[in-house]
């Protein structure tokens, strides 16, 4: 269970595999130059608008990586690592261009591609990694992935939605039981086309 204690979330900027839309997992394409672009962007709202972010924990894989070290020289917020934020492993599609409505919800269901981690393990590699990332009582942004972001949404009892690359959100917990936590985009200015 993910603890109830606020945070930050962004999806690393664009790659040109993103633009092609091809699946990534856990190859390690770097950001292309609207990436960049976007992590700058996104950087800069969060030191513009005072995040209350005291730390940034990131997948270590070169597009959360990079996206990462940008906000946090903008910002001048400490960065780590952790290998459980890093995107699913997808096996024989990953570098695919399959369409993804289709893939995605025969791996939901069990049916993944050839060597893929299973939607069951990621989404408790996931939970793990976010309990870890949010146990420094420090107000946290989580740099990660898409993927990273469904599993969130999953757990959280939300439907998934794509997160945008370097889109901001605020994670608050609910206030009673009853409650659903509150996702607030931060901005949707981001350079996204």
């Amino acid at each position: 269970m993910i603890p109830a204690i606020p945070f930050y979330f962004i999806r690393h900027g664009q790659t040109d595999w993103n633009h092609e839309g091809r699946f990534m997992g856990q190859q390690d394409i770097p950001l292309n130059q609207r990436g960049l672009i976007q992590a700058q962007e996104a950087a800069a709202y969060l030191r513009d608008h005072s995040i209350q972010a005291k730390r940034i924990v990131a997948s270590p894989l070169l597009r959360a990586r990079r996206t990462a070290e940008i906000i946090s020289d903008a910002c001048g917020i400490p960065l780590s690592f952790h290998d459980g934020l890093k995107e699913v492993y997808f096996g024989a599609a990953e570098g695919s261009l399959k369409a993804y409505q289709d893939l995605h919800h025969s791996w939901i269901n069990g049916d993944g591609p050839e060597g893929a981690e299973s939607w069951v393990a990621f989404k408790q590699r996931v939970t793990a990694a976010i309990i870890e990332s949010l146990s420094h009582e420090k107000m946290t942004l989580i740099v990660a992935h898409g993927g990273i972001y469904a599993a969130i949404m999953d757990r959280l009892g939300h439907p998934n939605e794509d997160a945008g690359n370097c889109v901001p959100y605020h994670f608050t917990p609910p206030l009673t039981p009853q409650q659903k936590w509150s996702i607030l985009v931060l901005t949707d200015t981001i350079n996204n086309e």
